[in-house]
């Protein structure tokens, strides 16, 4: 009974719309920049893909462990969490603070394993994936990626 009275207050929204002519044009106005939208947003989604990838094969090895803002949801260690970062990042929430991480080179403060990447860790015998293994540190190359994308 409930999901009906909401509906029927959809309902009143729409009549609005009829009565008001302004409104009207408004709405038709928006009816019609739907495909345009649309196109815009699927342009979006092909830059965030691609820019995901790059990120993944940049960054995918960088320590988790004494990142600020950087954590087991927010990483590019796998195309799911890479994609929904760059989402995070395209809309202002904390970026500057990703990419700083993303940069972090080795410190006192930050153990991490210079020359590490994939082909080393496979060589030695262990997992890439494993989240407690050594980790690799930042790269220069962070902050031009943040900054184009």
């Amino acid at each position: 009974m409930g999901t009906i009275l909401r509906t029927l207050r959809i309902g009143r929204v729409f009549r609005l719309i009829k009565k008001q002519e302004k409104l009207q044009e408004i709405f038709m106005t928006l009816i019609q920049a739907t495909p345009a939208m649309a196109s815009l947003v699927l342009l979006l989604m092909l830059l965030i893909f691609m820019f995901a990838i790059i990120g993944m094969s940049q960054f995918s090895l960088i320590d988790l462990d004494g990142a600020s803002e950087m954590n087991k949801h927010v990483n590019f260690q796998t195309f799911g969490a890479s994609f929904l970062t760059l989402v995070r990042c395209s809309t202002g929430e904390a970026w500057n603070s990703i990419m700083f991480d993303s940069s972090r080179p080795r410190s006192l403060q930050y153990q991490c394993e210079e020359a590490e990447d994939y082909d080393k860790i496979v060589e030695r015998g262990d997992d890439p994936e494993d989240t407690y293994g050594p980790k690799g540190c930042g790269s220069g190359f962070a902050v031009a990626f943040h900054l184009l994308f």
